[in-house]
């Protein structure tokens, strides 16, 4: 199968050192079906920061400060990280926020 094209947006580009804070659209050409985590791993590899701020490869690990929601939805990510991507597929990365 050729490589599909998934939408990245990133709302936390502040934290990973751009100078715009969000939102920062990339996209990314993905396996059809390949896991989530495979696409966090070389994202890993290519973005500054993105290790220590949102997955961190080594323990194969979100960050507790960033929330991923795939096409608008949490619920979409029924399989963790090893959920399936797919053609079209809009991964987003919010911040987490607390406050009172």
């Amino acid at each position: 199968m050729p490589p599909v094209k998934v939408k990245l947006e990133f709302w936390i580009g502040d934290r990973l050192g751009w100078k715009n804070p969000g939102p920062q659209v990339l996209e990314e050409w993905v396996e059809e079906g390949e896991p989530l985590r495979s696409l966090l791993n070389r994202l890993a590899k290519q973005l500054d920061h993105f290790p220590e701020t949102v997955f961190d490869p080594e323990i194969q690990s979100l960050s507790s400060e960033v929330a991923l929601v795939l096409n608008d939805h949490i619920e979409n990510l029924t399989q963790g990280l090893e959920t399936p991507l797919r053609e079209g597929d809009r991964v987003a990365f919010l911040p987490i926020l607390a406050g009172g």
